[in-house]
């Protein structure tokens, strides 16, 4: 076979993987539970664990792998393939991820930032291809982001450039988990949005929602937009707040 690349997503519940060929057209893919809880060796023997199996179910051979690719939720030194802290994975400090993977698969691993990875998979055979800039958001539990400017990466002087999420659109607003108030993670993320909706339910705004809290004792991003379907105002008014932010971040970066 030809030469093989593995790509890896290091996320706080689950780690994704996939397997490529030089065309970058994917060969097979895999999901397991990262189980951060247990620590970063443990993490780090169950990424190359999944990649060997992932390798084996697709009859690919290790010797055909060139090299893999990791990205991780920052803030990190990238150069230097360290983990310095992630919010989502509580129990990597300072951790030298580059060559803890490198060292259990036997080959080179390049290291980034996960939202920077996913901005240059849409810039190079996504939805950005044929372009040379490109501002690029990752929407989930938190917001991330990613800038082509004239055909590069933007990595800034710390490589830790485009923490869209953090960009402040309401100044003293809600309180972001980065420890700002006002940030766009603040009011569009999914949490967030969950968040949103479940103070206002508990502060007495009426909704259908409020049987699902008073059941499960939690509602969730997707709990709203079920409910924006099924016509709950609550649930519009939460959304709209949501897709505004969205918006005046994407002005912003216009």
């Amino acid at each position: 076979m030809s030469e093989v690349f593995v790509g890896i997503d290091l996320g706080g519940t689950n780690i994704k993987i996939g397997c490529f060929d030089s065309d970058m057209k994917l060969i097979s893919k895999t999901s397991v539970a990262t189980k951060a809880d247990m620590g970063p060796e443990v993490v780090v023997d169950r990424m190359a664990q999944a990649v060997e199996k992932l390798l084996a179910d697709a009859s690919v051979c290790l010797r055909d792998v060139r090299m893999a690719g990791i990205g991780t939720p920052g803030p990190a030194k990238y150069k230097e393939g360290i983990i310095i802290d992630a919010a989502n994975l509580p129990k990597f400090k300072n951790v030298p991820i580059r060559r803890m993977l490198s060292e259990q698969l036997g080959k080179p691993v390049v290291f980034e930032n996960d939202a920077n990875t996913a901005c240059w998979g849409e810039y190079t055979v996504g939805a950005g291809k044929g372009v040379e800039d490109m501002v690029f958001f990752t929407l989930g539990t938190g917001i991330g982001g990613g800038i082509v400017s004239n055909g590069e990466l933007l990595h800034g002087s710390d490589d830790n450039a485009a923490e869209l999420g953090h960009t402040i659109i309401y100044p003293d607003g809600r309180l972001c988990g980065c420890g700002q108030k006002g940030c766009v993670e603040a009011y569009a993320s999914a949490s967030s949005t969950a968040a949103r909706a479940t103070e206002a339910v508990r502060s007495g705004t009426a909704s259908s929602l409020k049987k699902l809290l008073d059941e499960d004792g939690q509602i969730s991003c997707k709990d709203v937009y079920e409910h924006l379907a099924a016509g709950d105002e609550l649930a519009r008014q939460i959304t709209d707040g949501t897709a505004k932010a969205i918006a005046i971040i994407c002005v912003n970066m216009l």
